[in-house]
């Protein structure tokens, strides 16, 4: 899902299902280093409860940022992380040989792709987002809780994949945040229409490129109008 460069000859790679490895491509050597709780092997990897590793960001030479998307549900059930009404989304941080910290939880939505920005901030897009602001058939299940486990448990995954999105409010949501995890800022576009479901944000002389999982384009939008609007 994500990879960036650790050291001169080392990746860091985040695997969706199985963890975080460092990858020297010149050995082709591949080291785990954060593997998923739900596996039990027995050895010495630290263990994070997550079950959709995203992407990672490397800070400095020991430390890393990545992104846990859901501790359930794995890739491709977006929709059944919403369904489930779990907090769940969060960065974490790690320092080489220490257990993983918590650096930013109870997101306004899924995080996706972690970036630098030009400040030596962080962008982080919102792959779906939720608010109070506006009617959502994932909120609305919320106080049913029995009509949300029967939608996990017998819905086809393919239905819940297909129809439930048509129901969901289109928002784009970008969050900027410095390396102590405070918000700096946050892009919106409300109504979805420059883009939306954000799965990455790129900047460049004073320019957002924002990629998305639904879109089929990149959208282009200035950083400093504080919208995000297609220019």
């Amino acid at each position: 899902m994500g990879i960036k460069r650790f050291d001169q000859n080392r990746f860091i790679i985040a695997d969706a299902y199985f963890g975080i490895y460092l990858v020297n491509l010149k050995l082709d050597h591949a080291e785990q280093i954060i593997k998923p709780s739900a596996n039990d092997e027995n050895d010495n990897l630290t263990n994070v409860e997550c079950a959709f590793f995203n992407d990672v960001a490397v800070l400095n030479n020991d430390t890393i940022i990545f992104s846990c998307s859901s501790s359930r549900w794995g890739v491709g059930l977006a929709f059944h992380m919403l369904l489930e009404h779990k907090i769940d989304g969060k960065l974490q941080l790690t320092v080489e040989n220490a257990t993983p910290q918590i650096f930013i939880d109870n997101l306004p939505g899924l995080p996706d792709n972690i970036r630098i920005t030009s400040e030596n901030n962080y962008f982080v897009g919102l792959a779906v987002h939720r608010s109070s602001n506006y009617f959502s058939i994932f909120d609305f299940m919320g106080h049913y809780p029995w009509a949300r486990k029967m939608f996990i448990e017998w819905i086809p995954e393919s239905f819940i994949n297909t129809y439930l999105p048509k129901l969901t409010k289109k928002y784009g949501f970008v969050i900027e945040f410095d390396e102590s995890g405070n918000t700096v800022e946050t892009f919106q576009d409300p109504t979805g229409e420059t883009v939306n479901y954000i799965s990455e944000v790129v900047e460049s002389n004073g320019t957002l490129y924002l990629g998305s999982f639904k879109d089929d384009y990149i959208a282009k939008v200035l950083k400093n109008m504080g919208v995000l609007t297609e220019i």
